[in-house]
């Protein structure tokens, strides 16, 4: 399989899908990876964020940004509030040189789809974008 590889990396979560992610900060916070990394975590409402501790451990990090998305934000909430749609992509990757990052993506399969698109508009290859699924029975 062909490793592939960015100039940085973009982890895209939704809910219980930051697991699979947050791993995959904590090799690149172990092996001194010096890439930008942004962490985009949504969730329906602030009390599901899990590992707050850590994540904002990474945030603190140089180079390092970690944005929460809230759907049913309370009224004291200052982050992103909606979904992480074609539009929160839009937002938060629409600078210089984000096709030539690594997109990791775990969420629900229209998390996924709406994900995939608005990157591939933004003209990341197909290539740099990686996803995995999750489904509730």
């Amino acid at each position: 399989m062909k490793r592939r590889s960015g100039e940085g990396i973009a982890l895209i979560a939704g809910g219980v899908g930051i697991a699979p992610l947050l791993s995959i900060a904590r090799q690149m916070r172990i092996q001194n990876d010096p890439r930008p990394l942004v962490l985009l975590y949504g969730n329906r409402v602030s009390d599901q964020i899990v590992y707050r501790g850590e994540l904002n451990q990474i945030a603190r990090r140089a180079k390092s940004q970690v944005i929460h998305v809230i759907s049913e934000p309370k009224q004291d909430w200052e982050g992103l509030t909606g979904q992480v749609d074609a539009a929160t992509i839009i937002e938060v990757f629409s600078f210089d040189g984000a096709d030539k990052w690594l997109y990791l993506v775990c969420g629900p399969p229209p998390m996924l789809d709406a994900v995939e698109g608005a990157l591939m508009d933004l003209g990341v290859p197909s290539s740099q974008i990686i996803s995995e699924q999750f489904c509730y029975d």
